[in-house]
């Protein structure tokens, strides 16, 4: 399920349908933050790093404010 969601965050980011994006990405995150999972999210790389950001400057309370360093490639 956290899987789906954390695609379907990126879909809506890669159809420039933010509130979309961080509303999933919201979902997503909590149900993280209670299983303790974080390689989901750097799996998916630097998309997935953009809309973190996004998230962290929209104030969603996401337990993840950056994904660990040197877990994505350098752009």
């Amino acid at each position: 399920m956290l899987e789906i969601t954390i695609l379907q965050a990126l879909a809506f980011q890669a159809n420039g349908n933010l509130p979309a994006a961080l509303e999933a990405i919201a979902a997503g995150l909590a149900h993280a933050r209670a299983e303790g999972y974080v390689r989901l999210f750097i799996d998916e790389g630097l998309p997935m790093a953009a809309l973190l950001e996004q998230a962290a400057r929209a104030s969603i309370e996401a337990g993840l404010r950056r994904p660990p360093t040197g877990c994505l490639p350098k752009q």
